[in-house]
């Protein structure tokens, strides 16, 4: 299925909102990456992903792919200005290469987010049974049999990493700019869904039983 496809199957079984959102966030969703088309098209697709309370993303590429998706984020962003909403802006790929820019108007009043999806197996998988077995590991998380113990150690680091060189550095430059991870937000300490690259918990994690899924504990990050 395309990406074009994703959109119309998305907008077909979705409904616009009622009520206008308001201070609420807009609901941010991959297949809405990248709108695709000519203006017309794009224009099209943006306000029914607008009417929906759905928004709309470029993915800013450095490197290779930096002008091209400089071009697409900058003609997102102004049709986006000139509905209302913010315009939005996947910088994952920016966490892998830095690329240095100079503040300017263009840059301002997007929201930036990353999706830190890469890591995932560290905190699941064999990942407690790898820390429980390493001697550093030992050392720096005293009660690592205890998996609630385990996770919201590799959690912490994990969110010091992101503080640090990712959201420090976008704020250093546009300090009021909204900045969010996604999958990252507050909970009822339980995980309703499985990533790609998952297994089932093993041993020794506390899961709550729901028919044939298991929720598994999710360290509050806040």
């Amino acid at each position: 299925m395309t990406a074009g496809e994703q959109i119309a199957v998305g907008l077909r079984e979705t409904k616009p909102l009622k009520h206008a959102l308001g201070r609420q966030s807009q609901l941010y969703v991959w297949p809405a990456g990248n709108l695709q088309g000519d203006n017309a098209e794009i224009d099209r697709d943006l306000r029914s992903l607008t009417d929906r309370g759905i928004a709309a993303y470029s993915l800013w590429t450095p490197g290779t792919g930096q002008q091209s998706s400089l071009v697409r984020s900058l003609r997102l962003g102004a049709m986006q200005k000139r509905m209302g909403p913010r315009a939005n802006v996947s910088a994952t790929d920016c966490a892998k290469t830095w690329v240095p820019v100079q503040p300017s108007r263009e840059h301002t009043g997007r929201f930036r987010f990353t999706n830190w999806e890469i890591d995932m197996p560290i905190g699941w998988n064999e990942g407690w049974n790898a820390a429980r077995k390493c001697v550093r590991r030992r050392e720096h998380i005293p009660d690592v049999d205890n998996f609630e113990s385990f996770q919201k150690a590799y959690r912490a680091v994990r969110s010091e990493i992101q503080r640090e060189f990712y959201n420090g550095v976008v704020l250093k430059s546009y300090p009021n700019a909204p900045v969010g991870n996604y999958g990252v937000y507050p909970n009822d300490g339980r995980r309703y869904w499985y990533d790609y690259c998952e297994t089932e918990p093993g041993e020794g994690v506390s899961v709550l039983n729901d028919q044939r899924a298991k929720y598994r504990p999710w360290v509050s990050e806040f």
